[in-house]
């Protein structure tokens, strides 16, 4: 029984291996041993990019949350910073459920060099009240061939509501600060 169990954990990580290097090529990519000179891998190697948040490196440095009437349209001055290398970046722009993009224009192509900030004037018109969201979908193709994207958002609200503080929205109910323990059973093999 142990042995088919060792068996089946094999086959499945040398799946998911597999499966993982389909995905991304730069697993199956040969890696150099210490005795192969550094300088001729530092000459083929793609772009390093820091373990950090995943995700293109650009983020909202204009506020976070915008409020605007009913009914009226509004110019929202989105404004992004960017540590993306030398590439184009292209921005899709789509509001949610009861906002409208007044502007045709919804997809943004800027060509970037390193660290760079970013401007959108974007024209909408709230139909609805409520809490909306104007989302950003981000892209970037790096010169040397590397890709990356992100999603973001910029929160809208709109009307006279009065809307809960963000950080409040997890600290709700009589038994937010209860532990609950749940069985649990442990085998040592």
């Amino acid at each position: 029984m142990r042995r088919a169990l060792v068996r089946a954990f094999i086959t499945v990580a040398a799946c998911g291996v597999y499966l993982l290097s389909a995905v991304n090529p730069r697993l199956s990519e040969h890696v150099p041993t210490s005795s192969e000179s550094t300088a001729s891998t530092q000459t083929t190697r793609p772009h390093y990019r820091s373990p950090g948040k995943p995700g293109a490196e650009i983020h909202l440095v204009s506020a976070a949350i915008h409020r605007i009437p009913l009914g009226a349209i509004e110019t929202l001055q989105l404004e992004l910073a960017s540590q993306l290398p030398k590439g184009s970046l292209q921005i899709n722009v789509e509001p949610s459920e009861g906002l409208t993009l007044i502007d045709a224009k919804n997809e943004w192509h800027f060509t970037i060099d390193n660290s760079q900030n970013l401007s959108l004037p974007i024209h909408v018109r709230a139909d609805q009240e409520g809490q909306h969201y104007v989302h950003l979908f981000v892209q970037h193709n790096a010169e040397d061939g590397a890709y990356a994207a992100r999603a973001l958002a910029s929160e809208i609200r709109v009307g006279d509501m009065d809307f809960e503080p963000v950080y409040a929205k997890s600290f709700k109910g009589d038994k937010a600060s209860e532990v609950r323990s749940l069985p649990a059973q442990e085998t040592i093999f």
